[in-house]
């Protein structure tokens, strides 16, 4: 038997089963936020301790007609961040060539090159090279051309403030994390697996932590 209880909501009858879950996460203090955000639908979550365990509502929306589907877990509190990094897709990674992510482009610049990508004109793609003082296209900006597969934000909820933990894309080769920096240029740090799992127990140990406190106080 699994260590965590789910129920979908699809009548009245399985929100009453729920609804002590509900209310636990509706009452809570402080709240882990995971948003997975695809071409096809978007899966938004919620988690929150509750007495001695955790209680996570999940609702997925069909980007099509808009249905939504929502599931409500709880457990454990050991088992919180397995459940949550169930959410999170897996990907088959093919690889980076060395170097990758580690030059920055300037923000303008981005979307220049980027269109000389899609359109596939040599000729042009070399102008815009030239123009933005590129030897070479910038492999990140060759991916991120064609856009981000998936969009992913862990976050923290915490007295009446929002702070974003992680804000990953999904390219071909793998996750990546853009930034912007002062001096105008767009950085990409790429992730693997373990950096997406630390952001997800940094989140879940900060919630805990929080929570404690503010019942403390």
């Amino acid at each position: 038997m699994s260590a965590v209880r789910r129920t979908t909501l699809r009548s009245p009858d399985d929100h009453a089963r729920a609804q002590v879950e509900l209310d636990a996460l509706r009452d809570a203090p402080a709240h882990v936020q995971v948003v997975v955000r695809r071409p096809d639908h978007v899966l938004w979550c919620r988690a929150a301790v509750a007495g001695p365990g955790f209680v996570a509502s999940c609702v997925l929306v069909d980007e099509a007609d808009g249905s939504t589907v929502t599931v409500v877990a709880s457990g454990a509190l050991e088992h919180l961040v397995d459940t949550l990094w169930e959410l999170i897709p897996e990907t088959s990674v093919s690889g980076r060539p060395a170097g990758w992510g580690r030059e920055p482009v300037a923000v303008e610049d981005v979307a220049l090159l980027a269109d000389g990508v899609r359109h596939g004109d040599v000729a042009a793609l070399d102008v815009a090279l030239d123009i933005t003082g590129h030897g070479a296209m910038p492999e990140w900006v060759r991916e991120a051309a064609y856009g981000m597969h998936t969009v992913l934000m862990i976050g923290l909820s915490s007295t009446g403030s929002d702070v974003v933990i992680r804000h990953a894309q999904l390219m071909p080769s793998g996750w990546f994390e853009m930034s912007l920096g002062d001096d105008g240029l767009a950085r990409v740090e790429p992730l693997g697996s373990t950096d997406l799992r630390h952001a997800l127990l940094n989140a879940c140990t900060s919630m805990v932590v929080s929570g404690a406190i503010r019942t403390a106080a």
